[in-house]
């Protein structure tokens, strides 16, 4: 039996932070309001991408549309739809659109907070590579 009663749930678009982001992305959220799971469905145009950020719990990435770049530290990855990745806590990351294709994802998490800080020095130079999209491309897996 559950303490409260359920309720339908109805998504909204809002511009994404442009202090946390890059491009004209929007986010959509899903769930909103007192839940402990925090689904958003992120928009991003072609480049469009996050600022490097890490989170406190996994975060799960499914793709819904276009390709979804993924830079963890030195790995790369190119998710298209239906393809997922799961993010440990407290791992530095990015994601977002390739530059010649539009793409979405569904973020699956606990709420808990975004560090949207300086990444370790180290891994800078991986999310600053990103903007010589051949280059990194030759090092991204599925």
């Amino acid at each position: 039996m559950y303490s409260e009663p359920l309720r339908a749930l109805r998504a909204r678009s809002l511009a994404s932070p442009a202090a946390n982001f890059q491009g004209a992305v929007r986010n959509h959220h899903v769930t909103e309001g007192k839940t402990e799971l925090e689904v958003l469905s992120v928009w991003f145009p072609a480049g469009g991408r996050t600022n490097s950020h890490a989170h406190t719990a996994d975060q799960v990435l499914v793709v819904t549309e276009g390709e979804i770049a993924v830079g963890i530290g030195t790995d790369r990855y190119l998710l298209r739809p239906g393809e997922m990745i799961v993010i440990p806590p407290n791992v530095w990351h990015w994601h977002g659109a390739t530059p010649h294709s539009d793409g979405c994802h569904l973020s699956i998490k606990l709420t808990t907070p975004t560090d949207w800080g300086a990444p370790p020095a180290g891994d800078q130079v991986e999310f600053d590579a990103y903007d010589d999209w051949a280059s990194w491309l030759q090092g991204a897996g599925g």
